[in-house]
């Protein structure tokens, strides 16, 4: 029995120390998944307009990137 109290205070501790991270930081996770976000939607983008229509490349990749990057600044607020 002793063991197993062990453990369940073990694991209560590591479940107040994850929730303490994630509470002081909590705006620098939700900002790496945006720019995670953007970069995937900025990509998915691209490529499908790049394989239906031939576009000029510098173009295109700072047009789609101005997009991905509205879609998740207005999806977060």
């Amino acid at each position: 029995m002793s063991v197993l109290s062990t453990f369940s205070k073990y694991r209560e501790a590591i479940g107040l120390q994850v929730e303490s991270f994630l509470r002081s930081n909590y705006l620098v996770l939700v900002g790496a998944a945006a720019v995670l976000v953007c970069a995937l939607l900025w990509r998915i983008m691209f490529g499908i307009a790049n394989t239906f229509v031939g576009i000029s490349e510098g173009m295109a990749k700072y047009g789609f990137l101005a997009l991905s990057s509205a879609i998740v600044a207005f999806a977060y607020s």
